[in-house]
C-alpha cells in the first residue's frame, strides 16, 4: 500500500491546496510565530477563502505581483463584487488569509491580501467610497498618499518585514492571541 502525507486525522491535504499555499514561496523558510500544523494552516485558507469567493480568489492570486489601485477599482466595482469590498468582515478577511499565507512561506499571496485588506479599509472610510475613489487623481499609484489607509498597504507589501509587523498591527487583538503572535514577538525580541 502507498503512503502518502496524511495528518493526525487521516485526511490527506489536497494538491490544489498545497500548490495554492506553496506557490510563490521564492525558497523562503515560512514563518515561525504559527505552531498549528501545515493541514491546519491549509484548511484554515481554504475556509478563509469561503469569505470571498471564486471570482476574487482568481482575481488576487492569478498574478499577485501585479495588482494595483487601479485593477483593485476595476474588479471591486463590479456588480457582483462591490459588496465584498463594502462588507466589514471582508477587510479581517483578507488580513486573516495574508497571515495564513504568509505563515506557510507563500509571501506574493499574503502580500497580495495585504494590500486587498487596506483596500477594504480604505472603501469602507467614510471620504473614500469606492465610487469617489473611481474618479479621483492620484499622482502616483507605487505612492497614493491621497489614500493614506491603502499607502499604509502599499508601504507594507515593500518586503516581508514591513508585512509581518503590518499584519500584526491590523489583525484584531482575539487573532493575534489565538495566533501566538505574543510568543513570537517577544522570541524575536530575545534573538536580538
Amino acid at each position: 500500500m502507498a503512503r502518502g502525507r496524511t495528518s493526525r486525522s487521516g485526511k490527506k491535504p489536497s494538491a490544489k491546496s498545497s500548490r495554492a499555499a506553496s506557490s510563490n514561496t521564492n525558497g523562503k523558510v515560512a514563518a515561525k510565530e504559527d505552531f498549528r500544523p501545515m493541514e491546519e494552516r491549509l484548511q484554515s485558507i481554504e475556509y478563509n477563502w469561503n469569505g470571498f469567493g471564486p471570482l476574487a480568489k482568481r482575481f488576487l492570486l492569478q498574478e499577485p505581483s501585479k495588482l494595483s489601485l487601479k485593477k483593485f477599482l476595476n474588479f471591486f466595482s463590479l456588480r457582483d463584487q462591490v459588496m465584498f469590498a463594502q462588507m466589514s468582515v471582508s477587510v479581517g478577511t483578507a488580513h486573516m488569509l495574508a497571515y495564513e499565507y504568509f505563515n506557510v512561506g507563500a509571501y506574493e499571496n499574503a502580500k497580495a491580501l495585504t494590500l486587498c485588506g487596506a483596500f477594504f479599509l480604505q472603501v469602507q472610510c467614510v471620504d473614500t467610497p469606492i465610487e469617489k475613489m473611481m474618479t479621483m487623481s492620484i499622482k502616483d499609484e507605487s505612492n497614493p498618499t491621497e489614500l493614506p489607509l491603502f499607502y499604509q498597504g502599499v508601504k507594507a507589501i515593500k518586503d516581508d518585514s514591513s508585512t509581518s509587523e503590518y499584519l500584526k498591527r491590523v489583525l484584531p487583538l482575539k487573532y493575534q492571541r489565538i495566533m501566538g503572535f505574543e510568543r513570537y514577538a517577544f522570541m524575536v525580541f530575545l534573538q536580538k
